[in-house]
Order: structure tokens, then sequence, then C-alpha cells
């Protein structure tokens, strides 16, 4: 039995994608996570934690999540 990993090729390649069936859509720059309801969480090791409504003062702006682009136009450095 081999040990040595199987090499990648471009079809094994996958793009990140946040989707989640709790309703937390939306990702800040401090880290937080923001459900539907506009409640503000932080992932901690106990799970997730409730740190009240979203400010942008405390829980930072939100980041923009990448497009999804067409399979053909990704660029492999």
């Amino acid at each position: 039995m081999s040990t040595k990993p199987k090499k990648a090729t471009r079809k094994d390649l996958k793009i990140a994608t946040f989707t989640d069936s709790s309703g937390i859509g939306r990702v800040t720059e401090k880290g937080f996570f923001v459900d539907d309801n506009g409640d503000a969480l932080i992932n901690t090791p106990d799970g997730m934690l409730n740190d009240g409504m979203y400010d942008p003062d405390i829980h930072g702006l939100y980041v923009p999540l990448a497009q999804k682009k067409q399979r053909s136009k990704l660029k492999i450095a």
C-alpha cells in the first residue's frame, strides 16, 4: 500500500464556497459571522457563540465573497 498522495489534476480542483443551512451568510473582517437574523456569531472551540446584534463598529465590515467564475477561465499559478 502506497502512502504517497495522489497527484491532483485540474478536475480535482474545487472552488471554495460558503454555504450553510444554519443561515450564516456573511463574514466580517474581524472574523465574526452574521446570520440571517442580524446576530453576530464568533467561532470558538465550544461552538458558535452569539455576540449580540451586528454592529460594524464592533464586529467589522462585511468581507465580499468571491464570485464563482467559469472553470475554463481558472488560472493556476
